[in-house]
């Protein structure tokens, strides 16, 4: 005898949910369906939220911020179940339907201020404002929030328990106001740059606020650190150290740094020096696409920080040349001799993008890293030696650039890469004979930071050659033949999302 849907227990419909947690397309579509199935359908739908905000308000239409907050104005008890926020190409100003006059919204959002309001359950918040594009429109500066705005922002901040935050692109934010923030633990401010005027803001916040009002120390646990954004965090790191902050990073476990600004190393390395005894993870992505100012040399005497021998985790991407002299290289073995049998390091992983690329006429080169033997010497005798008895992995990326940056003729066969990569191996012969080491080669066909890649590739067990289409897939069983790939499946990167950690199932709304 066939079950109708009214006979199952509704246990057993919530375990079916709950299984289906991050399928929102099943989810959407059960809920629909089975009656049921609703609320718990929307608990899993609603744990993240994602909003790529218009640059444009249409005749009589609501923005997609604007359809969040009316329906949990009708539905309160959604907004229980939004664990993270995600807002992109923000700006409180938006343009009218009609262009030609050049009309817009003052610079006041009320609507994100209500939906703050009703975010109590809040974890994680990130915000991506638009840039500067639109200011040929009279749209003003989009990336400076208004006094009203950042007056609501840190409210919700304090009256909820958010723990992860990224600000970017935001400017003139007054992060002073986030030492006052206990509950923050792990905080990006991407390409937020400063000035005098966030200190006026800070003053004029915390004065309506009243801060602070908790007697509670909260300690920050990891740090994003670029070039745009030091100033602010130096700012930020200052302000902690004030009476009445309520926020640390005495206890700090984890660092990742971006890019290769001089600047910023002076911060770099007495903070990293200040929390040595907690800090367990230091990421550093050098690329030169992902530096401030952009310049494509290695400068050991300025881009300088000590390694912490209470590390366990040391991540690592850097430019290679093969004709030039590895810097980059000379500088690790500095840094890894210096903590040699007083450390922790569990696990090294270490990119090197290729930057000239492998080319055809390269192709005949015996040995291509002749230049970098003595380096390579050196880390296989002191990473393979007693100094490192905790040391159980160490893996090397080599990317290549040549398969996106050059026409096809220029392209090498996969024959050369396995060979530049297992000449590579054997020039690491401790470290190979104890199990600890893997050599893969990396390919991105649209540009991407090569770090966060690589360790999903680890993540995933991924082995082998890595290739991430356009898509943003790794690609999985690989047939190779002198110039072309054929894919056989595909599993989901995502490498460089904002979110790209956050698990459950989403509320989206696509309509701008």
């Amino acid at each position: 005898m066939a079950l109708a849907p009214t006979d199952f227990p509704q246990e057993l419909i919530d375990l079916i949910a709950d299984e289906l947690h991050d399928n929102s397309g099943t989810l959407k579509n059960l809920s629909l369906a089975f009656r049921r199935c609703t609320r718990r359908a929307q608990k899993h739908l609603y744990t993240n939220v994602r909003i790529d905000h218009p640059r444009r308000r249409d005749q009589n239409g609501d923005t997609p911020l604007e359809k969040l907050v009316e329906v949990l104005t009708t539905r309160p008890d959604l907004a229980c179940h939004i664990r993270t926020l995600h807002i992109g190409n923000y700006a409180e100003v938006l343009l009218d339907s009609n262009i030609e006059k050049r009309q817009h919204t003052p610079n006041t959002d009320k609507v994100l201020p209500l939906l703050f309001q009703r975010l109590h359950k809040l974890q994680s918040f990130t915000l991506h404002v638009g840039d500067d594009n639109d200011m040929e429109f009279g749209l003003g500066d989009p990336e400076r929030l208004s006094l009203p705005f950042i007056t609501a922002f840190i409210t919700m901040l304090r009256s909820t328990q958010v723990e992860e935050l990224n600000l970017h692109m935001v400017q003139e934010f007054p992060v002073a106001l986030l030492s006052h923030c206990p509950d923050i633990k792990r905080l990006d401010l991407s390409y937020c740059m400063n000035s005098l005027y966030r200190d006026q803001v800070a003053d004029t916040v915390s004065a309506q606020l009243a801060l602070p009002a908790s007697d509670r120390t909260g300690y920050l646990e990891r740090l994003n650190i670029e070039g745009f954004s030091f100033e602010a965090l130096t700012a930020l790191h200052a302000t902690t150290k004030l009476p009445n902050a309520r926020l640390t990073f005495s206890r700090l476990r984890e660092i990742a740094i971006t890019g290769s600004y001089a600047l910023m190393f002076a911060f770099v390395n007495d903070l990293v020096t200040e929390v040595e005894d907690s800090l367990e993870q230091l990421s550093w992505e050098w690329n030169i696409y992902a530096s401030y100012p952009n310049k494509n040399e290695f400068q050991p005497g300025r881009q300088y920080f000590t390694l912490p021998s209470k590390l366990r985790s040391l991540r690592l991407s850097f430019m290679h040349a093969y004709d030039c002299q590895p810097s980059h290289l000379d500088w690790f073995c500095s840094g890894i001799r210096k903590i040699a049998g007083s450390n922790k390091l569990e696990e090294v992983i270490l990119v090197l993008t290729e930057e000239n690329g492998f080319h055809r006429e390269n192709a005949n080169t015996s040995w291509i890293w002749g230049n970098c033997a003595r380096q390579l010497s050196s880390i296989d005798f002191l990473l393979g030696g007693s100094g490192y008895m905790h040391l159980r992995r160490f893996a090397i990326f080599i990317e290549l650039t040549s398969f996106y940056e050059h026409d096809a003729d220029e392209w090498v066969p996969i024959s050369y890469i396995k060979k530049v990569t297992s000449q590579l191996e054997d020039m690491l012969p401790l470290l190979l004979e104890q199990g600890v080491l893997s050599v893969q080669w990396l390919i991105t066909e649209k540009r991407q930071l090569a770090l966060g890649i690589a360790i999903k590739a680890l993540e995933e067990e991924v082995m082998g050659g890595v290739h991430v289409g356009m898509d943003g897939h790794f690609k999985i069983g690989r047939e190779y033949n002198e110039k072309y790939v054929r894919y056989e499946e595909e599993i989901d990167c995502d490498a460089d999302d904002d979110d790209s950690s956050a698990s459950g199932g989403s509320w989206r709304d696509d309509s701008s």
